[in-house]
């Protein structure tokens, strides 16, 4: 016998299991009788302790019957005296939850249905291996504290065994597979089995391809071509996919081809990494970057674009103008005796007053190309690319209209009984770097409507003033 495995259960306890008192215990013998192992059923907790404390060989499984209380509680009592064991939940529902990912014994631990024993042998097998590796490392151990100056050496001979390579492989915790060239599975490793979620019958001469769905399953095929070509010695890519459980993921896939002595191509490497949590933290920060851009270029009184906006849209508008050759127009709005309405009203009044005219003005805009922000104060600016002074003209005189339907009362101005705009126009075919010239010449013609009497615009041209 080189293993232990122990059915633990609130039935009378029996040195050899009595198949009549318990009817899993045929089924289970029949399982495990193809492996040396020694099949042992204790009830209770305390009476497992006993047993595990005077054995000689290591417990490899330890299943926990449906009738017991509180069964994990059970098992964290036991896990010191044998932490490489597999645990086994058996449950009486035909398709049991998996434990939960947090659970402490996640990594070795399986709920299986009560009447469904087939995957133990390969538990078995796992667990063994995990003796195994823990059994070479304790050589290694040994051998590295009695060669003293040497255990740099030995160290460096046992990195280069096969043994350290086959630790190395089953105890990563990034997914690894190896396939053949035509994408069929040869070796994987646990990470593996609980990425994709998948027994290892499932994996065994499974072709790469079929083991996830979406676009995994879509593009695999043509990464394995790509892979067989002796030019493409690696390859890394991210794919969204479905995996067996039905989860939604991203994973990064590292592959490099498996040659032999004479360079000729064996097979693939599949080195996998779930980074969706790494891909959802990004688009976070890419939207929460997103809403600080915007936020950064948005008034916060009024609601449309502010200064640092139309400075970054003059020149980007002003530049292409000038690579295309077309009229770029410029507006400037001022509200007439405004200083006058905050004495009168009160500052509160006259935030409101400048929300609803910003409102009003930006109803008129009906192309994605035109902007309106606020300059500063009561001025307000609009950006009217591939426009000339006759179609903004037209669009401020839309503008000036939508004001006057607005019908705000202004008790203190001199022009009006409610608030009025002055508006300045220019319009021109960029032919210097800088927009300076366009900014001043709408400032400009600004300054003549307010000279004007106000409640009124300026363009170039008298037949464009009004």
């Amino acid at each position: 016998m080189d293993g232990l495995v122990l059915y633990l259960t609130k039935s009378p306890a029996q040195t050899q299991p009595d198949e009549q008192k318990d009817p899993l215990l045929p089924e289970l013998h029949a399982v495990l009788q193809a492996s040396d192992v020694q099949l042992s059923c204790v009830d209770g907790v305390d009476r497992a302790m006993q047993l595990l404390q005077q054995a000689h060989a290591p417990l490899l499984l330890c299943l926990l019957a449906p009738d017991l209380d509180s069964p994990l509680a059970g098992a964290r009592k036991l896990f010191p005296l044998a932490p490489l064991c597999h645990w086994i939940l058996l449950s009486n529902e035909p398709e049991p939850q998996p434990p939960s990912p947090l659970n402490r014994f996640s990594q070795h631990l399986s709920v299986l249905p009560r009447h469904s024993l087939a995957p133990l042998p390969e538990l078995l097998h796992k667990a063994r291996l995990r003796y195994r590796h823990e059994q070479a490392i304790g050589r290694i151990n040994n051998q590295l504290q009695q060669s003293g100056g040497n255990s740099a050496q030995a160290l460096q001979r046992y990195t280069q065994s096969v043994d350290f390579l086959r630790h190395l492989f089953d105890t990563a915790n990034e997914a690894m597979l190896a396939t053949a060239v035509n994408g069929c599975i040869v070796r994987w490793n646990r990470a593996a089995e609980h990425l994709f979620d998948l027994e290892p019958s499932e994996l065994s001469n499974q072709c790469i391809c079929d083991i996830a769905g979406d676009e995994w399953q879509r593009r695999m095929p043509e990464v394995l071509e790509q892979m067989a070509q002796p030019q493409h010695a690696q390859l890394r890519l991210e794919l969204r996919c479905r995996l067996g459980n039905g989860r939604d993921c991203v994973l990064e896939v590292k592959l490099a081809q498996i040659c032999n002595n004479q360079s000729a191509l064996m097979g693939l490497s599949f080195f996998i990494s779930d980074i969706s949590a790494r891909k959802q933290a990004e688009t976070e920060l890419l939207k929460l970057n997103e809403q600080l851009q915007q936020l950064s270029f948005q008034d916060g009184l009024t609601g449309i674009a502010n200064r640092r906006h139309f400075d970054f849209a003059l020149e980007r508008a002003w530049h292409e103008a000038r690579r295309q050759k077309q009229s770029l127009a410029l507006v400037m709005f001022d509200l007439d005796y405004f200083k006058e309405y905050n004495d009168r009203l009160g500052h509160q009044a006259g935030d409101e007053c400048l929300r609803r005219v910003a409102a009003g003005l930006n109803s008129q805009l009906h192309r994605s190309t035109d902007l309106l922000a606020r300059y500063g104060g009561e001025e307000f600016v609009l950006l009217l690319p591939n426009s000339g002074s006759r179609e903004a003209v037209q669009l401020v005189q839309n503008c000036l209209a939508a004001l006057y339907n607005l019908d705000l009362p202004h008790p203190a101005s001199n022009i009006a009984p409610s608030v009025t705009l002055s508006a300045g126009i220019a319009a021109m075919v960029p032919d210097t770097e800088l927009p300076h010239s366009l900014l001043a010449a709408a400032d400009s013609q600004l300054y003549r409507a307010k000279a004007a009497g106000r409640n009124g615009y300026c363009a170039e041209g008298p037949e464009l003033n009004h």
